[in-house]
């Protein structure tokens, strides 16, 4: 609920060899995850980790840690982003050697209430906030000026796009609906 903080929690897979699987858990947030881990420093993921702008991690539930990361970071100096009229405008500007990723995120805005059945949160519900459902790359931005149409989110989701440098670099802008 922070102002200027866009939060999107992506659930993994890799913990499904414990018998329980995440009811929100899919292969392409795993993959998401661990192509930040070398830049990140890492030797492989762990949950949680929250990433903050693409540049920064910490223990997601480590809320002191968390709030200081945020305030510390800049955001990349990125081009201007807008999402009006079922369309992502991204506006000209110096983009990475090999552009960037436009990444289209369908998300339940709001917390969800998730019982865990094993492993170590076992019998414990725990809280889930803007639980990405889908995520689609829908383009590469150039440093050009761009409009690209959004497919609608249904069924109550919300829509966010996120400009990110490749292989899990920096976000560059991010926007939501």
């Amino acid at each position: 609920d922070r102002p200027g903080v866009l939060a999107l929690s992506f659930a993994v897979t890799y913990w499904d060899y414990l018998g329980w699987k995440d009811t929100f858990g899919k292969p392409e947030f795993t993959e998401r995850q661990v192509t930040y881990e070398p830049a990140l420093g890492r030797s492989g993921p762990f949950t949680p980790q929250m990433v903050v702008n693409g540049r920064s991690d910490t223990v997601g539930n480590q809320l002191s840690e968390v709030e200081t990361l945020i305030g510390k970071d800049t955001p990349a100096a990125g081009p201007s982003l807008s999402l009006t009229g079922g369309n992502a405008t991204i506006g000209a500007g110096a983009a990475p050697a090999k552009g960037a990723d436009v990444w289209l995120v369908h998300y339940r805005p709001g917390v969800i209430d998730v019982p865990v059945g094993r492993g170590e949160n076992s019998g414990h519900t725990l809280p889930h906030a803007n639980v990405v459902h889908a995520l689609t790359k829908l383009g590469t931005w150039t440093g050009q000026a761009v409009t690209l149409p959004l497919p609608r989110a249904g069924d109550g989701l919300a829509t966010a796009v996120l400009v990110q440098a490749p292989r899990g670099g920096p976000i560059l802008a991010a926007a939501a609906e």
